[in-house]
């Protein structure tokens, strides 16, 4: 009975994590999309960011520590697509 409850944890766990890689994809495709210049940004083998990718979380960091500028866009977003 342990055995395959720890089974069908195994196949829960991997199949999460097909989903999260996939979502992940997509929203990667989305991003470099609009700032292809990110494609040119090349990740560090060291623990620290590279400056490139330093700078995006910096961005980033910003727009979600900002929720009035996060609920303005989805705003504008849904006006757009009415």
């Amino acid at each position: 009975m342990k055995r395959q409850q720890l089974m069908k944890s195994k196949r829960d766990s991997d199949t999460k994590h097909k989903k999260d890689t996939r979502q992940y994809i997509q929203i990667g495709k989305l991003v470099c999309k609009y700032f292809p210049l990110l494609l040119d940004c090349q990740p560090s083998v060291q623990e620290e960011l590279s400056p490139e990718f330093a700078f995006l979380e910096s961005i980033l960091k910003l727009h979600q520590s900002n929720p009035d500028l996060m609920r303005r866009l989805r705003d504008a977003f849904e006006r757009q697509n009415l």
